[in-house]
């Protein structure tokens, strides 16, 4: 364990006082930080939680949902990244990766019902009759299959549903490997789903239509991943798509300027930290809090806002081929 890491341990249990969490917000406030949280999947109440893809329950979601609201202002993701802000409170901005149909009929609802914009990065496979992500064909295999007839029709070694994504993501032939297991008989998102979220009041951005990892593509390579399928997206969507998601919240300095050179507006990879208006618009941190009960989502996110700020764009060259550290993986 890091010394950053041991110091947060023994600091969370101070910031889980009302008084610590409110001198820290209002230090984030005035120092104009902001956070933006990640989620990849919410699910009915009733449905066990997916072997892969990390995934919050609808009524844990909804009381996350609370103590946002309690902390400071949820704002759409534009006005978070476009518009500098000291205040009284801090702002964050709710994000959603991958393609998953529970979007317009889990997560929909409940942001409706609390008037709060989000934004939505999506990769558009439906669109263009693409097959599942490999993640979901591996899903469907565990739960149906079983874990040694996933891992031995994949030829992996892997003894958990984690170590054995890992391995097919580090392997660089996922794709190739999971078309040995039986298809998948799942629709992904239709255009009239990413038509609902657009005409919400939801931000719709980019995930790249096949989900490779940025900084192992170079050249045309990497100028296709980041084009193939956007307009598309936005022609779906009636609307421009202008903030992309670095695929498994990777990316690089390279891949940084390929993205600012693409046009994006801003571009996001994962690592928790809270940004703020000075921060490199194409390397902008992002936090996924996972199925943190109340009481500890809200001593983390004060915790997460009181951390270093992700870096100016004077520094993105100290972030070269950094890759985001991840204890499994990350979409």
């Amino acid at each position: 364990m890091s010394a950053s890491a041991q110091i947060r341990r023994l600091a969370a249990p101070l910031f889980r006082r009302a008084i610590a969490q409110s001198t820290a917000l209002r230090f984030a406030a005035r120092g104009g930080r902001s956070l933006v949280l990640l989620y990849h999947r919410i699910l009915p109440d009733d449905l066990p939680p997916d072997p892969i893809v990390p995934s919050v329950p609808v009524s844990l979601f909804r009381r996350q949902v609370e103590v946002l609201i309690d902390a400071g202002d949820v704002v759409p993701l534009t006005d978070l990244v476009n518009a500098p802000h000291r205040g009284q409170h801090p702002r964050f901005a709710l994000t959603f990766d991958d393609d998953h149909t529970g979007y317009v009929e889990t997560v929909l609802p409940v942001l409706q019902a609390r008037r709060m914009p989000a934004a939505f990065f999506l990769s558009g496979r439906g669109l263009h009759g693409l097959p599942p992500y490999w993640w979901t064909s591996v899903e469907c295999s565990l739960r149906t299959h079983g874990l040694d007839f996933t891992r031995t029709t994949l030829g992996v070694n892997g003894h958990t549903a984690n170590d054995i994504a890992v391995e097919l993501e580090q392997s660089g032939r996922a794709a190739q490997l999971v078309s040995r297991l039986p298809p998948v008989n799942e629709q992904g998102m239709t255009s009239t789903d990413v038509r609902a979220l657009a005409l919400a009041g939801m931000t719709i951005g980019f995930h790249t239509l096949h989900h490779p990892v940025l900084t192992t593509e170079s050249g045309h390579a990497l100028e296709a991943a980041l084009s193939d399928g956007r307009l598309d997206l936005a022609e779906a969507a009636g609307t421009s798509v202008d903030f992309l998601a670095y695929p498994h919240g990777r990316a690089s300095a390279v891949v940084a300027e390929a993205a600012e050179q693409a046009h994006y507006a801003a571009a996001f990879t994962t690592g928790g930290r809270p940004i703020t208006f000075e921060s490199d618009r194409f390397l902008l941190d992002r936090w996924e809090p996972g199925r943190l009960e109340a009481e500890e989502f809200a001593a983390q996110l004060a915790m997460r806002l009181l951390r270093p700020p992700t870096p100016t764009r004077a520094n993105r060259h100290k972030r070269a081929g950094e890759r985001v550290a991840a204890t499994g993986v990350t979409h």
